[in-house]
């Protein structure tokens, strides 16, 4: 009776415990496909050449980085006749990298094309918020545009008969879709688009057409990886070397990405990185289902300390649905509701989301940087986007927002060091105030106390509204008389400074007066 008593109760464990693991394994985010491989990536003791020269009958193999002696292997086969030879250093698959975020065609002039997209001024046109929401118009009116930088953007090409890029500086660069022999190696045509988009939302022209790119002055560098959606990591990290060694660029746009973590891409950006190259990538997307409460599986190469990882904003500055939650997410910028130019008609426009669109907004910012600072180092650029973002989400740094949200004209101000001219309204709190209206006054003052100019706030902006910040504006403290401005009297309010004011050794200083009498001007 005992042994059936207890042949029972293991049964019943049994079950529990079957019960449980189907329940966990109903309800955990199913793991990612493998992705595809194209041959493998090997690492080397002689140059291939020597190779071919001992055995003519040995296979070929294509350049990654010679002066490394890294190359692409055909197949299996080829690696170990490499490990038989005994000169074999590393090896690890060519896995194939996918891109994700694919515009869709449509025409930027035509009332009833999809998404009704009518060409209005770069301040209203509802697929440039973001110029706004970054503050161009103070950048732009600084006079920084990007000239003197040269802009690597590795990706499916550039449709270089747009006219969005005449005009704009684009050197030839290279495609690494084929080896370096072949006649199609300085083909560049964009057969995808999103590499075009990619160009666009950097470089565009300004010439009252679809958009404004950010740093029109920059020089473009197509570094064409992908043909269609499918490129590789050798091409990648193919590429890279040669945007550091062959083209001299100073920045690199990634809007790629693998969830594989990859010896030679690592070693590819670390080089990058010790030139001196600030680099930038997409965080990644979701692009279905649900996202991991514990986070979503990191994107490389924006994992790499080394990378500006950049997840997706929308025109509220809230994060997009699609933008992956993980520890690559150094920054966000706006990737959502964007148009950029089409690949296959030089006046039409597509409309696109993503972080591969959002990536090329702080690739534009850091160029815009080095623009004004010729002299700032990668490290010194990751440290001053990350102090001059608007935090967002966890205060401090989460794996949603990262630090937080770009805003070029913070970012400018402080390469500048013209910082201390943004002030900020902020509601405290509503309560009835008694007697006349009060007034706010804003100034400026030196590291000495001296007073140097009043803002100009007239005319006044609409008080009563939310959200609990609301921007009086972001320009130059004007030399002129003091000012004062009244406020709603049932609303109680404070004045303070934008909170980064360490760029500046001048500061704003805030004062409540008693009250104005009502009627008089403020």
């Amino acid at each position: 009776m005992k042994l059936l008593r207890y042949l029972l109760t293991i049964a019943l464990l049994a079950t529990c415990l079957l019960g449980t693991a189907a329940r966990a394994e109903e309800t955990a985010v199913p793991p990612a496909p493998e992705p595809e491989i194209d041959g493998y990536i090997v690492e080397i003791d002689v140059p291939v050449r020597l190779l071919s020269a001992s055995d003519p009958s040995f296979p070929e193999m294509s350049e990654v980085y010679a002066p490394a002696s890294v190359y692409q292997a055909p197949d299996a086969s080829t690696v170990n006749i490499l490990r038989a030879w005994g000169v074999l250093r590393s090896v690890e698959p060519n896995y194939v990298v996918t891109l994700d975020d694919t515009p869709t065609l449509q025409n930027a002039g035509d009332d009833s094309a999809q998404d009704d997209a009518v060409l209005l001024d770069a301040s209203g046109d509802e697929y440039q918020w973001y110029m706004s929401a970054l503050d161009m118009d103070w950048v732009r009116a600084q006079g920084i545009r990007g000239g003197g930088v040269r802009v690597g953007i590795i990706d499916s090409g550039l449709y270089t008969e747009h006219q969005e890029f005449q005009g704009v500086k684009v050197l030839g660069g290279a495609n690494y879709c084929v080896s370096k022999t072949d006649a199609n190696r300085s083909n560049v045509v964009d057969t995808l688009g999103h590499g075009t988009f990619v160009s666009g939302l950097i470089a565009a022209a300004e010439n009252n057409a679809g958009l404004v790119g950010l740093a029109p002055d920059v020089e473009l560098v197509p570094l064409k990886c992908f043909e269609g959606k499918n490129g590789s990591i050798a091409n990648i990290a193919e590429a890279i070397y040669d945007a550091v060694d062959t083209w001299h660029c100073q920045v690199i746009n990634l809007s790629l990405g693998i969830e594989k973590d990859s010896a030679v891409l690592r070693k590819a950006i670390e080089y990058a990185d010790k030139a001196g190259v600030i680099m930038v990538a997409a965080a990644g997307n979701l692009l279905s289902g649900s996202h991991n409460p514990n986070g979503d599986p990191l994107n490389y190469p924006a994992a790499y300390p080394e990378v500006i990882g950049v997840g997706s904003i929308g025109s509220d500055l809230s994060l997009s649905y699609f933008s992956y939650r993980n520890a690559s997410v150094y920054v966000c910028a706006p990737g959502q509701n964007l148009r950029g130019p089409s690949y296959s008609n030089a006046t039409k426009y597509v409309s696109g989301y993503g972080t591969s669109y959002a990536a090329p907004m702080v690739t534009a910012a850091a160029a815009l940087t080095l623009s004004a600072r010729p002299d700032m180092s990668a490290a010194e650029f990751r440290d001053l986007l990350r102090d001059t973002v608007r935090d967002a989400g966890d205060a401090g740094y989460d794996t949603s927002y990262g630090y937080g949200t770009l805003h070029a004209g913070h970012l400018l101000s402080a390469a500048t060091g013209n910082l201390s001219h943004q002030v900020t309204l902020y509601r405290q709190e509503l309560s009835e105030i008694d007697g006349p209206t009060p007034a706010l006054f804003a100034a400026a003052y030196d590291e000495n106390g001296a007073f140097l100019a009043a803002l100009d706030v007239s005319p006044p902006v609409a008080l009563d509204r939310e959200p609990n910040t609301l921007p009086i504006l972001a320009g130059d403290v004007d030399d002129y008389p003091e000012e004062t401005f009244r406020v709603p009297g049932a609303a109680r309010w404070k004045l303070f400074p934008f909170d980064r004011f360490t760029y500046s050794p001048i500061q704003a200083s805030v004062e409540l007066y008693g009250g104005v009498p009502d009627g008089d001007s403020p």
